[in-house]
């Protein structure tokens, strides 16, 4: 059943992250902000480090619940997303506070399985091995992790929705191409252009 005061505390811390930067914050900002007392702000949570490990868990939760088709890597990545775009001054602030660590691997997380969701349906129809599968999901999720990590490096001064929209236009057809060429690897199948350069060394041997 859904626990009203903890919920509320959580709205709160929110609200407060939102305005001001994450090491300013203490419990009695937030309780005074709910009206509640310090115990009963420690009868749900350890301290404010277990209270933002679980606002993010919720977060992550409440991710897998959506529906998302996964055809495009860019619906997979916006919806993935959706929260730093609606919360991006309360990811700042964690991203500018000690707990910088934690929230950058807790947007892994978040996009790692956004991204590992899209490649499973993507090479749906091919034959890929696990390991070179794997490889290829954690390459793009630390890509598009480092291009948010530029973005708040840069201190949002640039719009993250259409940055990434022009960066996902440009690379569109590659995550299918980089699974068909492994699928073609482990099928044996030969390329067009290895073809042409066996033939090449034919005729060489041939001629010696």
């Amino acid at each position: 059943m859904p626990n009203r005061t903890k919920d509320l505390i959580k709205e709160t811390f929110l609200n407060i992250l939102d305005q001001t930067p994450f090491d300013k914050i203490t419990v009695t900002d937030i309780v005074q902000t709910c009206g509640i007392n310090r115990n009963t702000f420690y009868y749900h949570f350890q301290d404010i480090y277990h209270l933002v490990d679980e606002v993010m868990e919720d977060d992550f939760f409440n991710l897998r619940k959506e529906e998302v088709s996964y055809s495009t890597l860019k619906e997979t990545l916006m919806a993935g997303l959706k929260k730093v775009r609606e919360r991006k001054r309360s990811c700042y602030h964690l991203y500018r506070s000690e707990y910088r660590e934690a929230m950058l691997r807790f947007l892994y997380r978040i996009v790692l399985e956004s991204t590992e969701l899209y490649f499973e349906v993507l090479a749906d129809d091919l034959q890929v091995d696990s390991e070179s599968m794997t490889i290829v999901e954690r390459f793009y999720a630390h890509a598009l992790v480092g291009t948010i990590t530029d973005w708040l490096n840069a201190n949002m001064n640039y719009d993250l929705e259409t940055y990434l929209n022009k960066t996902l236009d440009i690379f569109q057809d590659s995550p299918r191409r980089v699974l068909q060429h492994m699928s073609d690897k482990n099928l044996g199948c030969v390329t067009p252009e290895a073809e042409t350069e066996t033939g090449s060394e034919k005729a060489e041997m041939a001629e010696n």
